[in-house]
C-alpha cells in the first residue's frame, strides 16, 4: 500500500519550528486501525488524513480559521484584543487576546 506522507511545521510560519505533523491525503477512508499503526510509525506529535472532503469546508463547533485570522489582524490593526464571530448557525463569538 502507497500513501503520500508530508511532514509539516503546524501553527508556524517558519520551517523547523513549532509542532511537526504528518498528513496523509487518502482516496478513501482506511480503517481506523491501520491509520493508527501510520501514525506511529510517523512518530510525531499530530498524524492528519483526510480524503476528497465530506463537504465540510470547516468546523462550525470551533472556528477554527479563527486561530489564523485572530494573530494576523491583531498584528495589522495593532490591537491586543479582536472578537471575531462565524457567521453560522452556532453563531458563537471568539475572543482573542
Amino acid at each position: 500500500m502507497k500513501i503520500p506522507v508530508y511532514q509539516i511545521d503546524a501553527f508556524t510560519d517558519e520551517p523547523f519550528s513549532d509542532n511537526p505533523a504528518a498528513v496523509c491525503p487518502l482516496k478513501e477512508w482506511l480503517p481506523e486501525t491501520v491509520m493508527q499503526k501510520i501514525a506511529n510509525e510517523m512518530n510525531l506529535p499530530e498524524t492528519a488524513f483526510f480524503v476528497p472532503t465530506a463537504g465540510v469546508n470547516e468546523d462550525p463547533a470551533i472556528g477554527s480559521s479563527h486561530t489564523i485570522l485572530m494573530p494576523y489582524w491583531s498584528k495589522r490593526l495593532r490591537r491586543h484584543k479582536l472578537v471575531g464571530r462565524q457567521v453560522s448557525a452556532r453563531g458563537k463569538p471568539c475572543t482573542a487576546s
